[in-house]
């Protein structure tokens, strides 16, 4: 979205598409506040779902890794409170990220080649908006029994 700024009464005429978005913000209701309780309950409840399932893989004695370490990553993992205790390591393909920590988790972000050297039983996907070509990436992996978790939108497994 690009936003212009000018003084009331400017020159620029307000474009149709400005009232166009306010009224699909009011048709949300993204004005109200029982609409950001609403977004809170779902974002708890997904955090609940994911913890859960997590700590259920751990406790039958299985690793984890997870895969991409985008900026978002680091938000989910830090909320859910994850560490090394619930993930081994994160791979990531960018080598600038390698040989690093995920910020607040301290979980070391590795080449994609860990996954043939230390393979885990689960892999949570952190860039679940790259999950398909994630996905494609590992099928080998997944064909040897490798399982996966994408944790949003809708926490699903592989």
């Amino acid at each position: 979205m690009r936003v212009f700024v000018q003084l009331a009464h400017g020159m620029q005429p307000i474009s149709p598409a400005v009232h166009h978005l306010l009224e699909q913000e009011q048709h949300v209701g993204i004005s109200l506040f029982m609409t950001y309780q609403q977004f809170a309950t779902r974002v708890y409840e997904t955090k609940q779902k994911l913890v859960e399932r997590i700590l259920e893989i751990r406790q039958q004695g299985k690793r984890i890794a997870g895969y991409g370490a985008p900026a978002k990553a680091s938000t989910l993992l830090n909320f859910c409170e994850f560490t090394t205790h619930h993930l081994a390591y994160i791979v990531e393909d960018n080598p600038l990220k390698q040989g690093l920590y995920q910020p607040g988790t301290h979980i070391p972000v590795v080449p994609p080649a860990r996954l043939q050297e230390a393979p885990p039983e689960y892999l949570l996907i952190l860039a679940w908006n790259f999950a398909a070509e994630i996905m494609e990436k590992i099928r080998p992996l997944v064909k040897e029994g490798m399982k996966g978790i994408i944790p949003l939108p809708h926490l699903r497994e592989f």
